[in-house]
């Protein structure tokens, strides 16, 4: 993997959601215009779940969508 490719994605992610380390799911799904289930079904998507939320990490995002 590219590191300047991850840190141009990073930083394209740090931009859309100023602030934020973990978005919800449903945030994800939007930016990635893609259906919450559609995500929430691929094994490989990188999520956590906090209580009945299910959260990404920015920087494992980043790192999904450049493999």
């Amino acid at each position: 993997m590219d590191n300047t490719v991850l840190e141009l994605q990073l930083a394209e992610l740090k931009a859309a959601f100023p602030g934020k380390v973990m978005i919800p799911l449903s945030h994800a799904a939007r930016y990635l215009r893609v259906d919450p289930r559609t995500l929430h079904a691929n094994h490989s998507f990188p999520m956590r779940k906090c209580k009945r939320v299910w959260y990404v990490n920015l920087v494992a995002l980043a790192k999904w969508m450049v493999r």
